[in-house]
C-alpha cells in the first residue's frame, strides 16, 4: 500500500469587481483584480483604476474576515482559512459620490494526489495491476507508468496497467482540481516484477533475402535461451523476432529483439518454376519433396514459420525424396526453403 502525508494547502478564487457611479455630477468607476492562489496563507493583491471628475477617491476595504478594514488604494491581504469570504469595497470621491461593490471569495483546498496498487509485486510476468486512486479534492488525473524503457500514460481515475517484463518501475500520479492546481505523487519503486532479464542486439536489421542476422545478448538470472545466435530469413517482409528466456524458477519471458526488414529475394525461384515437387499440400502429418533433376542429397533444406524462424522437424532422405513429419506443428502456413548449387527454391506449406 502506498502512503502519503501532505499538509493541507488552499487556492483562492475571486472574480474581478466593477463599481461605477453615473448621473449627476459624479463620474466614478474602478475595478479590482484578484490573483488566483494555490497555497495558503497567501497574499491577495488588489489593484484599482479610478476615473473621477471630482478629485481624489478614498477607499474602505472589508476583506470578509476578522481583520481590520483597509483604506489603501491597492491593498494586499492574506487569507489563510478554508472557507468562503464576502468581501466589500467602498469608493468615495471629494464630491461625496460613492458606490459599494460586494463579491465572494472562495478558498478551495489544494488537491492531494495519493494512490495504491492492488498488488505491487509479482514473481513472473505478465503482471496486471489495478491502481486505486485515493486522491482528494481532484477532478482530473494524469498517470505515468515506467515500463521497460518507455513511459505509458493514462487519464483514467482508476487505470489498469499491464507489465510484461521484469524490472522495478516508477508510477507517478498528478491530480488536478477544477481550476488547474496540481499535486504530484511519484513512487520510484512502486512495481517490482521478477523474472529472467535480457538485452539483445543484432548485427543488422535489414537486407535482401536470404539474410542471416546474428544476435548478441546479455542475461540476468537466465537458465535457458531459445534463440541461438542467428536467424535466417528467406522471404521478403517485416519480421519481429522474439527470444524466450527462462530462469531457474521456471519463469518464461518473451523479449522482442528488433524489427527486421527483408527486401526482395535474390536468385530465388518458386517450386512451380523448378523441377521440384512438394506434396500433399495442404498436409496433416507428413509431406514429401521430390525431384528428378536436382540433387537433394547436398541441399540445404529448412522449414520456416510465419515470423521467419527456422523449425527443427523430423525428416528422412530416400533417393531424391525428402520426407518431413510435421504432426507436432500447430496449424498454419509454413515455408520450405531449398538451397542447392547457388539457387534457392521455396514453397508455401499449409498445415491443417
Amino acid at each position: 500500500m502506498f502512503k502519503k502525508i501532505i499538509p493541507l494547502f488552499f487556492v483562492l478564487l475571486c472574480y474581478a469587481y466593477k463599481m461605477s457611479i453615473a448621473g449627476g455630477l459624479c463620474n466614478l468607476s474602478f475595478t479590482d483584480s484578484v490573483t488566483q492562489l494555490c497555497t495558503a496563507p497567501g497574499l491577495v493583491s488588489f489593484s484599482t483604476t479610478v476615473l473621477s471628475s471630482n478629485g481624489p477617491v478614498s477607499f474602505v476595504w472589508n476583506f470578509g474576515d476578522t481583520s481590520l478594514i483597509s483604506q489603501e488604494p491597492n491593498p494586499e491581504h492574506s487569507y489563510s482559512s478554508f472557507t468562503t469570504y464576502h468581501c466589500q469595497v467602498i469608493g468615495t470621491d471629494t464630491a461625496d459620490c460613492s458606490d459599494t461593490i460586494n463579491n465572494t471569495i472562495v478558498i478551495y483546498g489544494m488537491p492531494v494526489a495519493n494512490f495504491d496498487g492492488d498488488t505491487t509485486f509479482q514473481p513472473c510476468p505478465p503482471f496486471t495491476v489495478p491502481f486505486i486512486n485515493n486522491s482528494t479534492n481532484a477532478t482530473r488525473y494524469l498517470w505515468r507508468f515506467e515500463d521497460y524503457g518507455y513511459t505509458d500514460t493514462s487519464i483514467h481515475a482508476n487505470p489498469i496497467h499491464f507489465y510484461f517484463f521484469p524490472g522495478t518501475y516508477a508510477v507517478t500520479l498528478i491530480a488536478y482540481n477544477h481550476i488547474g492546481c496540481a499535486d504530484t505523487l511519484s513512487i520510484p519503486d512502486a512495481i517490482r516484477l521478477r523474472g529472467p532479464k535480457g538485452q539483445f542486439t543484432v548485427d543488422k536489421d535489414s537486407g535482401a533475402a536470404p539474410i542471416t542476422i546474428h544476435i548478441s545478448a546479455t542475461f540476468q538470472d537466465v537458465m535457458h535461451f531459445d534463440c541461438g545466435d542467428s536467424i535466417t530469413y528467406y522471404n521478403p517482409g517485416t519480421y519481429y523476432p522474439i527470444c524466450t528466456l527462462t530462469d531457474s524458477l521456471g519463469c518464461m519471458v518473451q523479449y522482442p529483439v528488433d524489427t527486421i526488414v527483408v527486401t526482395g529475394i535474390e536468385s530465388v525461384l518458386t517450386v512451380q518454376d523448378s523441377p521440384i515437387k512438394t506434396y500433399p499440400n495442404p498436409v496433416n502429418d507428413k509431406f514429401i519433396i521430390e525431384t528428378n533433376d536436382v540433387t537433394l542429397n547436398n541441399a540445404s533444406v529448412q522449414l520456416i514459420d510465419n515470423i521467419g524462424k527456422g523449425i527443427n522437424v523430423s525428416s528422412s532422405i530416400t533417393d531424391n525424396k525428402i520426407s518431413f513429419d510435421i504432426r507436432a506443428l500447430l496449424p498454419g502456413m509454413y515455408t520450405i526453403a531449398i538451397n542447392t548449387k547457388g539457387k534457392i527454391y521455396r514453397q508455401k506449406i499449409i498445415k491443417e
